[in-house]
């Protein structure tokens, strides 16, 4: 059962990443963002009111997505610093790994809140066809050319 939910938060953390990336817009670029909430309206079939509430809920989510990802990069930074050290301290490594690992669960709790949101505002078909779109981040690797990373 544990595995199931498991499998079940790391579909909704995927799909999420495409539904987020109409609020999230990681290259200050606000052309590109609007292109892609553009596309997915227009995918999707969303009517006005459909897509006021999403774009209302995906700025929430990019704010919340930023505090937190700012604290995990300090914490990384603070990790960093104490690696550098000439004996890192395991036991404040492993501090800032629990807190990190924390923030990740919150990020990972608020994703799927999301995504119930999402839920709601969209007819039955429009979240089949968001969960069923390649709408999703891709994880894994960069894909290779034929030959691989090494062979020119």
């Amino acid at each position: 059962m544990h595995h199931i939910s498991r499998l079940i938060l790391v579909a909704a953390l995927s799909i999420n990443g495409a539904v987020c990336a109409m609020a999230q817009d990681k290259y200050d670029s606000t052309n590109k963002s609007r292109e892609m909430e553009n596309r997915i309206a227009l995918e999707l079939g969303l009517n006005a009111d459909q897509n006021a509430k999403l774009k209302t809920l995906h700025s929430e989510m990019k704010i919340a997505h930023k505090e937190h990802i700012e604290k995990i990069k300090a914490l990384r930074e603070k990790s960093r610093e104490e690696l550098l050290k000439p004996k890192p301290d395991k036991t404040v490594l492993y501090g800032f790994a629990g807190e990190i690992g924390a923030l990740q669960k919150m990020m990972a709790e608020k994703e799927a809140d999301h995504l119930l949101k999402i839920k709601a505002i969209l007819t039955p078909e429009q979240f089949d066809k968001l969960l069923s779109r390649n709408f999703t981040k891709k994880v894994g690797p960069p894909p290779q050319d034929e030959h691989g990373p090494d062979d020119k």
